[in-house]
């Protein structure tokens, strides 16, 4: 590479930023942002009743920054979301014109800070 010394700075601002984070906001701040929020699904199939189901998801902020990169020109993205880890399905029926029909929803038991998807 032409500019090896840069690659190092840049790795060791990533690491500089997130320890920054912490401290200021607190250790456990870095390990609190996931959480399980509960929430409603809204389940409305054509020719069924509509149902309403109480689920869990994801929710909360998790570590992201972005900064012009001297070598590629481009702006790099540290970005981290807050993902399921661990879920249960939540089951009912729906009552169809055609009878019932059963479902699976997937609920959230776990949630951690993982690398987004970049799309």
């Amino acid at each position: 590479l032409k500019y090896p010394s840069i690659i190092v700075v840049v790795k060791y601002r990533f690491k500089w930023i997130e320890d920054s984070f912490c401290r200021r906001r607190g250790k456990s701040y870095c390990f609190l942002p996931k959480s399980v929020l509960g929430a409603e699904e809204i389940i409305d199939e054509r020719g069924c009743e509509l149902v309403i189901l109480r689920v869990n998801r994801c929710s909360g902020q998790c570590l992201s920054f972005s900064f012009p990169n001297p070598i590629t020109g481009r702006t790099s993205v540290h970005a981290k979301c807050c993902r399921m880890t661990d879920s249960e399905w939540v089951t009912t029926e729906l009552m169809c014109n055609d009878g019932p029909r059963p479902i699976k929803i997937p609920s959230a038991v776990q949630c951690d800070c993982f690398d987004c998807a970049i799309h």
